[in-house]
């Protein structure tokens, strides 16, 4: 059985795959600004259901779970300010790219954070029946948000 992350994991790989195509998408202005507006739907809901789910649920099972969701809220935060930003910006604008570029890297970090970090942290941290309860919360989200 996979574990109750996995969703979140399954969107961490999809928003790489997102990002892969927005490098590789050379300088096609449509094909840049679909992908853009991909990964901002993408990340939007995403961030959306850790901070309804996940982030309650860390606070609640591990010792510093606090400390640990505000660092992660706030990095939300800065990823949410960029995403705003990119959602009023044209591919035309000279600063299109490089904002797109700095929310990969951002993301990618924060993602690689979670996945080595806040991830095991609570599933180590959750017995079976509150990892269940887990599962069905952020399956809940995932389907309120899709």
């Amino acid at each position: 059985m996979a574990d109750a992350l996995e969703p979140l994991r399954a969107d961490h790989a999809a928003l790489e795959a997102l990002f892969v195509d927005f490098e590789d998408s050379s300088t096609r202005t449509g094909a840049r600004r679909s992908i853009v507006d991909r990964i901002v739907e993408r990340l939007t809901r995403h961030v959306e259901i850790e901070e309804t789910t996940l982030y309650p649920w860390a606070r609640s099972v591990l010792p510093d779970g606090s400390t640990s969701v505000f660092d992660s809220l706030e990095e939300h935060q800065l990823m949410v300010n960029v995403v705003d930003e990119l959602r009023s910006s044209s591919v035309a604008d000279e600063r299109f790219d490089a904002k797109v570029r700095v929310l990969i890297e951002f993301t990618r970090h924060h993602m690689w954070e979670e996945e080595a970090g806040t991830f095991v942290d609570v599933l180590d941290a959750t017995d079976a029946d509150g990892e269940y309860e887990l599962t069905c919360a952020i399956r809940r989200a995932h389907r309120r948000v899709a």
